[in-house]
Parts: structure tokens; sequence; C-alpha cells
């Protein structure tokens, strides 16, 4: 590649950091802003990682030397900044969910899908190599007929969590949002659209001002029906587990052959082994470079909040407190 892409980053949140290593290693790219609301916040970050601090975005839009803006602020923030954007060429990634109103995302994927911009949104699980090889299983009908499939994830996240930064986690999150829509996003990718879905959604820690429990059957066509369990209201247990049943098997994620963690750490030292951000980062960047269709679009980001958001408002829903 002759010319690098330029990038500039838009929010200074938690993730941001990972964002920032994964754009800085990519021998095609160089990161150069930094954009927060809150200049004293952006002033840290570029002395950190040698960037340029503004709390003007349109010092960023304006920049015709910036290809591409990566978008890490708060989700509600998500389709405001990337609809400006690309109203000025610019390529975006964007951290999930898309946004926390489905309306804003809408007006988002329809100025994408009309426009030349590769606009793609996170969802690093399908670049997970056991996701990748329990996908190809299915594809290449291992199990036979699929008759069911489960989905646990259990996680804990303080009360600190849910009030960091802004707060937004505790007044606009919850557990499908932050954490549950990676695998809303797997099982449209593995299993295509949902004929009905049901949940229901709890509250165990009463710190907080958000559901953090959700319990989500999804059914798809021939009667086949998948289990989603999630929550992050543990003391201790931090797992996650994909299981699906066929006719002639059982595809375990817990079973798959995974790599030693001092031979996973040894190859990241050496830049071997890729994490899946940063496959899909370093992918993202690729797109850009090929002029190709990014692998997660924005319609992928958008027909999984309108899932969480079904969860939210249909009247098979309950929030509940314990």
């Amino acid at each position: 590649m002759k010319n690098k892409i330029r990038f500039a980053l838009v929010g200074t949140s938690g993730i941001a950091h990972g964002h920032i290593k994964h754009i800085k290693s990519n021998p095609h790219a160089e990161l150069v802003y930094v954009y927060s609301r809150n200049l004293n916040r952006a002033k840290e970050f570029a002395k950190k990682y040698n960037l340029i601090p503004t709390d003007v975005y349109a010092d960023i839009l304006n920049d015709n030397t910036i290809h591409a803006i990566d978008i890490v602020t708060e989700p509600n923030r998500h389709s405001e900044l990337a609809i400006n954007a690309i109203k000025h060429n610019k390529h975006v990634l964007i951290e999930k969910p898309l946004d926390t109103n489905l309306n804003n995302a809408k007006i988002l994927v329809d100025l994408v899908n009309n426009s030349k911009s590769i606009c793609e949104i996170i969802s690093q699980k399908r670049f997970d190599s056991t996701i990748l090889h329990m996908k190809r299983d299915i594809e290449n009908n291992k199990i036979g007929k699929l008759k069911s499939a489960k989905i646990n994830m259990t996680l804990k996240r303080t009360h600190e969590y849910y009030n960091n930064g802004n707060g937004w986690r505790n007044t606009e999150g919850n557990v499908l949002i932050n954490q549950g829509i990676h695998w809303i996003d797997i099982i449209q990718w593995f299993f295509g659209e949902p004929l009905k879905v049901k949940s229901t959604l709890k509250q165990i820690n009463n710190n907080i001002n958000c559901y953090d429990t959700a319990s989500v059957n999804f059914t798809f066509s021939n009667n086949f029906t998948l289990n989603l369990e999630c929550t992050t209201a543990s003391n201790n247990i931090q797992s996650e587990n994909f299981m699906i049943i066929g006719d002639k098997g059982i595809l375990d994620y817990k079973k798959y052959p995974k790599l030693p963690l001092l031979l996973t750490k040894a190859l990241r030292l050496f830049r071997i082994f890729k994490s899946p951000m940063k496959k899909q980062i370093d992918g993202f960047i690729d797109s850009i470079a090929n002029k190709r269709s990014p692998k997660i679009t924005l319609n992928d980001g958008y027909n999984a909040l309108k899932i969480v958001k079904s969860c939210e408002n249909n009247n098979q829903t309950h929030l509940e407190k314990s």
C-alpha cells in the first residue's frame, strides 16, 4: 500500500485504548487525531499516544487528509457522529452498539447504503477462531439437522462499571445492549432472522438503574429454537458458552481445542497471534485500501439492535426487580 490510511479517534472511553493499539500496530494505517468534548481528556490521550488533541469535531471533518473515523463514544452519539462523518466523505468504524435509538440507527443505515463510504460495526466475536470453526461445521452439516441451541453468558460487572464516565450504561444501557448484543449478532449470522423472540428481563443488583439479566428465546423455521441466558450480576463466575444440538451430534464452544495460554502470550509478543478485535480492525483497514465491502455491515448492527429493542419494548418482555 503506497499511502497510509489516516484515522481520527472520536471518543476516549475505556475501549478506546484497544482501538488505538490495533490501529497503530497496522503498518498501513496512521492514527492522527483524538477527539473528546473534554479537551483535557483528549490531551491526556494525545500525550500518551502522540496524537493531535481536539474538542472541535469539525477540525477532523474538515481535514481532507483524514480518511477514516473510529467512533468509541457513548452509544447515543454514534449515529449523529457517523452521519456527519459520512457527509464529509469519511469511512467509519463504530464500536457496538450502533446506537441506543433505533430510529437514529435507521437514518444512519439508510445514509450509508446510499453513500460510497465504507462503514463497519464492531462485532469481534465473528473473528473468534472457535466461532468460525463452529460456523464451518454447521455449513458442512457436521451435526445434521439442527434441533436446538443455547448460549450462556455469565459476567461480573460492578456498580462502578455502570456509573463509569458519564454513566450512560446506568441510564441507557443493559445486559443485552452492552454485552448480549455480541451473541445476538452471532445468532443471526449463524441462523438468520428469527420468526419469534420472547424475553424476560430482570434487575438483580439493586444499586443500578437498568436490567442486568435476560432470558431470550428465539424461534426459527423448522422448529429450531435457541435460548440466550445472560447476566452481569455474577459475583465470581466469568463464563460464556455456545452449544448447538443436531440430530447427528453436538457442537460445544468449550470443547473445541484452544491454544495454551502461555503459547498465546508468546505468539502475541511476536505479533503472530491476532485477537478477534485486531483481526476486525485490520480487516476494516484492508476494506478501505481495496475498496471492498466490510465483513460486518451497519445493516448487521441494525438487525442486532432491532432484536435488543424488541426485547426491551414488546409485550412479552417483563422488567422485574428481585
